[in-house]
């Protein structure tokens, strides 16, 4: 039976595999800011809001499912 970490590891690698070659793949909320910042264009921050409400909602929905 595989690890979680190993699966998580391989879900990451997937995710890069099939996507680097469409959009350069920031699954890293603060890697894709620190880009958008520096690359200034605006173009880069149409996307952005991705990063901070999916996670936030996530995290939400785990509060809410582990309390009941």
């Amino acid at each position: 039976m595989p690890s979680l970490c190993s699966s998580f590891g391989f879900a990451v690698f997937l995710v890069h595999l099939a996507t680097i070659p469409i959009t350069g793949t920031g699954i890293n909320p603060a890697r894709s800011l620190g880009a958008a910042i520096i690359f200034k264009r605006d173009a880069t921050w149409d996307d952005q809001w991705i990063f901070w409400v999916g996670p936030f909602n996530g995290a939400a929905l785990a509060a809410l499912y582990q309390h009941n």
